[in-house]
């Protein structure tokens, strides 16, 4: 199922519209591609893309914009891909949208993860607190990422995201690991 999804233009902040699958996870908007990565036109079949580059003021843009290109990012995890790592800053939550990903402490998996919209890190990004888990793609896994600001938009706009993200959260809580405080 396709769903208009809009994006701000990084140059000018003109409203972008692209129709793509609901799964698709975006990464980032940059105004520079990212390295290595392939990138499909808007109308072109990107699934199998890394992005999308996108002119602005093209027709999804609905002729308004700068003219310059931009690229939207996907994020897209390969099996046994690492999403978050214990070492890692706590700088993004994950958003589970398609797939699984395993949860594992010291080195071993306690859990994985495959309903959609389940939030995993949220705490670590909100409180600034260590990551205690490993957090790792089984089978290609799609993934929305959100750092603290985004998050705190989210969940300020959609009161039904924040419940469920504390519902999420409540019960890896109450039915995973013990945590251990410093």
């Amino acid at each position: 199922m396709t769903v208009p999804v809009r994006y701000y233009c990084p140059n000018c902040e003109a409203i972008v519209t692209l129709e793509r699958e609901a799964s698709m996870a975006d990464k980032s908007v940059t105004a520079d591609p990212l390295d290595g990565w392939e990138y499909a036109r808007p109308f072109d079949d990107f699934e199998d893309a890394d992005g999308v580059e996108i002119v602005c003021g093209a027709s999804e843009t609905d002729g308004e914009g700068c003219g310059q290109v931009f690229y939207l990012n996907f994020v897209k995890f390969e099996d046994g891909e690492t999403i978050a790592t214990v070492a890692d800053p706590a700088q993004h939550t994950v958003l589970l949208l398609r797939g699984r990903i395993a949860v594992e402490a010291d080195d071993a998996e306690v859990a994985v993860e495959s309903r959609e919209g389940t939030f995993l890190g949220a705490i670590s990004t909100l409180t600034g607190a260590r990551r205690h888990a490993t957090l790792r793609a089984r089978g290609p896994t799609w993934c929305c990422l959100f750092n603290e600001a985004e998050l705190e938009q989210l969940v300020t706009c959609n009161p039904a995201v924040a419940v469920r993200m504390v519902r999420s959260m409540a019960d890896r809580i109450a039915t995973g690991p013990p945590r251990v405080r410093p």
